[in-house]
């Protein structure tokens, strides 16, 4: 799916990678980050199209992608807070391949 935005007045399209999650873990005052399994099934980065290096830059900053679980569907679906999650967005790439994340 496409979504658009503007820029200084003009008009930006990325494409929005449909079916995952990008989920920002929180962690517990031991530094412990939650655990992604329990939000939904980790994404492969070739699942999409993400390349290794960029995704490890996202992993590094406590991002990780997921199909979401049913639990995290609804809650989403509902507005309610995603527990284990510090941040919840959705992925785009854009027209020149960068990944980004809208939260």
């Amino acid at each position: 799916m496409n979504r658009e935005y503007f820029v200084r007045g003009k008009r930006k399209t990325v494409e929005q990678i449909d079916d995952v999650l990008a989920i920002k873990l929180a962690t517990s005052d031991r530094g412990v980050a939650a655990d992604i399994n329990r939000l939904g099934t980790r994404v492969a980065p070739e699942q999409v199209g993400m390349p290794e290096d960029s995704l490890a830059a996202f992993r590094g900053a406590n991002w990780d992608f997921v199909v979401p679980s049913v639990d995290t569907t609804q809650r989403l679906g509902a507005r309610e807070a995603i527990p284990q999650a510090e941040e919840v967005g959705v992925i785009v790439k854009r027209e020149s391949g960068r990944f980004g994340i809208v939260t």
